[in-house]
């Protein structure tokens, strides 16, 4: 009606005749989609607002991303005012406030952008003019002592129309945790580290706009370094005790472009990046009552480019057939070297080059709709041509029903053969000293070295998926939606590491784990290897509901009169909340054809929980919010573990709930709307504490006690934090 609306006033001031009721002419009616939306016939899963999006109190574009993954799944693909992006890093430091509306859409419509249909879509749709200097500051530490944290951002994005840029970087410090600092009976004090003190430093640039031609552009740039140091042991006489230390030290440079626009009926996207890493770590070993340092260094350099065509490609009964074409070639080269003697230097070069092809077939629906709801087939297939590997092929096919308007129904079965990481192949060796871990085969605690690095034998690896996913959207009450899903996986040639001293690794892979003649752990080598085959099964499924508060009706004058910057009003608010439940249905690796299968579900060592439960409560009104988040974890149990006694009994690791809590108030909405409050426009001070109860788990064997290596220091050295975060928009 407002459309019609602005047509007839358009009309009338150019001075056409009005058009006479009843006369039995026409009358057209032309617009236009939402600016910023998905052009598609498929509704969004869910629409997330502004003041649900204020209720989660992020201070950036990246952490809503991150507290929306459970409502998205994993890793989704972002979007933009519906157009696909350089990367993240051309949108993640712009601040929340610059978002209008969140639309997810189904995993289906990932097909239009040259993906396949395995992740939920999430379209950011932005405000037509936005400028803000955003700067937060945090504080925090673990409430038993030491760890502390310290962190400061500082940024600027800006927003008009079609044109977007924003600069940002932060820097932040965390302490040094080291064994003194809990109680661990008969520890190394301060010659052990917990956790390493970690340092960060990384800036941010990008720039995005659409010509009037309506082709887009985006630039994306990151620098990023990384540090650590830490201590992992002693040496000498104990009147000279030194410490035996480990540091670090990454840099990463990433840069990416991407364009889009129309060709006829066609969409097109084109994409290139180039990312550089450059790590250092160095370790020192005792040699008797010296120390003898080592390095190691590997340099890692990745340039990628992509173009993708997708459209309409000819009309059904049931709609038009959709079809993506998506062209890819890559070269990444990876040097690894090493001062450990004997380790000789390592370089893996790989150019790869491939192609895939999908389909979107309507079947029913449109003019071919029998009464029982739409359905949509889909097909892919992609091969790519690694230099260093055989040709390798991937192919999926599935569907998407929907019977009823708040039913789906999808399914989707996948075969992938990919190719070992570079990485995993010339990573440069490295020889950590004085690493604690619980020995399974001797019921000890050992400190051990452990061998870190790449492996040149690796071979590509076969996994299958099927996964399928019921979405109920609303049920029974508006605003609430339910989704559960069944995936499988099997894997064949699977890359994996050897890192836990079981029984059945340590019969798998002897070579792997070096004792002395008493039996005594002294080294493990963790270098990737192949497994035979890995298999997974999972049931999950989730509850959602979110709910936007308006504020109290009020005239126009007093809308005007206390109105906020960003659109906001006094008196509006939202709620949200959301459980989901995963339940492992199997879970187990087998290293080679002739030997056991290794079930971590039924009591082989490394046992993983069954149940996992993730649940979540926002609420925000008159500026004034908090948030509640549990984490729970059923129990699991290692059977038949040797006892440090000799004898067999169970280790069983009990059920463990973690509830992180938030507190905030934006001071802006809680001051009256008068110039002498201009200060508290923006600026909001939130309270956030991880494990609020300080929960931990403690592990017991068969006579009660808990293992040196798997007390609740080790499993959890930090415990319950606190921080203190205070943010300012200018």
């Amino acid at each position: 009606m407002a459309i019609a609306g602005e047509a007839g006033a358009a009309s009338k001031s150019s001075g056409e005749e009005a058009v006479a009721p009843g006369d039995g002419r026409p009358i057209v009616v032309t617009g236009r989609d939402p600016r910023g939306t998905v052009p598609t016939d498929v509704p969004p899963l869910v629409e997330i607002d502004e003041d649900q999006i204020a209720a989660l109190a992020a201070s950036t574009i990246g952490e809503l991303l991150r507290l929306l993954s459970g409502e998205a799944g994993n890793a989704p693909l972002v979007l933009v005012n519906g157009k696909r992006i350089a990367s993240l890093s051309s949108i993640d430091a712009f601040a929340p406030e610059a978002v209008r509306r969140i639309e997810i859409l189904p995993e289906e419509l990932a097909l239009r952008y040259g993906f396949p249909g395995d992740r939920k879509v999430l379209n950011l749709i932005l405000r037509e003019r936005f400028g803000a200097v955003t700067t937060e500051g945090q504080l925090g530490a673990a409430t038993e002592g030491g760890r502390g944290i310290y962190r400061g951002d500082l940024g600027y994005a800006r927003v008009v129309s079609s044109r977007r840029w924003s600069l940002s970087g932060f820097l932040e410090r965390r302490d040094s945790l080291d064994e003194a600092q809990r109680s661990i009976p008969r520890g190394e004090g301060r010659f052990r580290t917990l956790l390493s003190q970690s340092d960060r430093a990384r800036i941010g640039a990008s720039w995005a706009m659409e010509s009037d031609a309506g082709v887009s552009f985006d630039l994306a740039s990151t620098l990023d370094v990384r540090t650590t140091e830490g201590r992992t042991g002693s040496v000498g006489p104990p009147e000279d005790m030194r410490a035996l230390k480990q540091s670090s030290r990454s840099r990463s440079l990433g840069l990416a472009a991407s364009a889009s626009g129309m060709l006829e009926e066609w969409t097109w996207f084109g994409r290139a990046a180039l990312d550089h890493f450059a790590d250092r770590n160095r370790f020192d070993r005792a040699e008797g009552v010296s120390v003898a340092r080592e390095t190691a260094r590997d340099t890692t350099t990745l340039a990628e480019a992509e173009l993708v065509l997708s459209g309409d490609l000819a009309s059904l009964p049931a709609g038009a057939i959709y079809a993506d074409i998506a062209m890819t070639a890559g070269h990444e080269r990876t040097e690894g070297r090493s001062s450990i003697a004997g380790a000789a230097p390592r370089t893996a070069a790989r150019s790869t080059f491939g192609a895939e092809f999908g389909l979107s077939l309507p079947l029913l629906g449109g003019e071919l709709d029998p009464g029982v709801g739409s359905l949509v087939g889909e097909l892919r297939y992609g091969l790519s041509d690694p230099s260093d590997f055989a040709a390798l092929e991937s192919h999926s096919a599935g569907f998407t029903w929907r019977p009823a308007r708040p039913v789906r129904l999808r399914a989707l079965w996948s075969r992938d053969e990919s190719a070992p990481g570079v990485s995993d192949l010339a990573a440069p060796l490295e020889v950590i000293p004085n690493v604690r871990v619980y020995d399974f085969v001797t019921g000890q605690t050992v400190d051990v070295e452990r061998i870190e690095g790449g492996n040149p034998l690796l071979a590509p690896s076969l996994e299958r998926r099927f996964a399928a996913t019921l979405s109920i959207t609303p049920l029974f009450v508006r605003d609430l939606r339910f989704e559960a899903s069944y995936r499988r996986s099997r894997g064949s040639n699977a890359v994996g590491r050897v890192a836990i001293p079981s029984e059945e690794f340590a019969a798998a892979y002897p070579g792997r784990f070096l004792r002395d003649p008493a039996g005594r752990l002294l080294r493990i080598d963790t270098r990737p290897v192949n497994f035979y085959r890995r298999d997974r099964d999972s049931l999950a499924w989730s509850l959602n509901f979110s709910r936007t508060f308006l504020p109290p009706s009020m005239g126009d004058d007093t809308i005007d009169a206390v109105s906020r910057r960003f659109d906001r009003l006094r008196g509006g608010g939202a709620l949200l909340l959301g459980i989901s439940h995963t339940i492992a249905l199997r879970d187990e690796l087998q290293s080679f054809a002739h030997l056991p299968v290794i079930d971590y579900l039924d009591g082989s060592a490394g046992a993983n929980p069954r149940h996992r439960v993730s649940a979540d409560a926002s609420y925000r009104r008159n500026g004034l919010g908090g948030a509640l988040d549990l984490q729970w974890e059923s129990r699991s149990t290692v059977r038949d573990a040797l006892q440090a006694d000799g004898t067999r009994g169970s280790l069983r690791y009990p059920a463990l709930a973690r509830i992180g809590f938030k507190a905030f108030v934006d001071l802006g909405e809680r001051f009256p709307p008068e110039p002498r409050y201009r200060w508290s426009e923006g600026l909001r001070v939130s309270i956030e504490i991880d494990n609020l109860f300080n929960a931990r788990r403690t592990v017991r064997d068969a006579s009660g006690a808990t293992p040196r290596a798997l007390l609740p220091a080790y499993l959890d050295p930090e415990g319950r934090a606190v921080r203190l975060r205070i943010r300012k928009l200018f």
